[in-house]
């Protein structure tokens, strides 16, 4: 799987310290996922508060506890996926925020990429 990132390093655009700190901002950037439960709707406030409880007492991410606890399913993962990619700031926005690449290069990169790699459907632009 080739990723747009690792695409601008090999073309010369971008450090792989840049994509780093930019990869970096995206994450910190990111919104919890239990922040992404609630505001999907995926438990309710009462799940929610015992998920945390037992998560804390038992060492457990959210998502392990809340699977303990039998509220957790298979289609709430995939709506949760879903939202978390929603919220994720693109990387190309990161790099011109950080005057790093400008948008006429990130656009061109872009079309680059995907004539290049985007006809294999494992290539992803994160």
């Amino acid at each position: 799987m080739k990723f747009f990132g690792e695409y601008l390093v090999e073309k010369g655009l971008i450090e792989k310290s840049q994509l780093v700190d930019a990869l970096i901002e995206q994450i910190e950037q990111q919104p919890s996922i239990v922040r992404c439960v609630r505001d999907g709707n995926l438990l309710s406030t009462d799940e929610i508060l015992e998920t945390l409880k037992f998560q804390i007492e038992h060492q457990l991410s959210f998502l392990e506890a809340a699977k303990k606890l039998s509220f957790w399913t298979e289609e709430k993962t995939a709506a949760l996926v879903t939202g978390l990619s929603v919220n994720r700031l693109p990387l190309g926005e990161i790099l011109v925020s950080k005057k790093i690449l400008d948008v006429v290069t990130l656009t061109r990169a872009l079309d680059d990429f995907f004539a290049v790699v985007g006809a294999n459907t494992t290539s992803k632009v994160s």
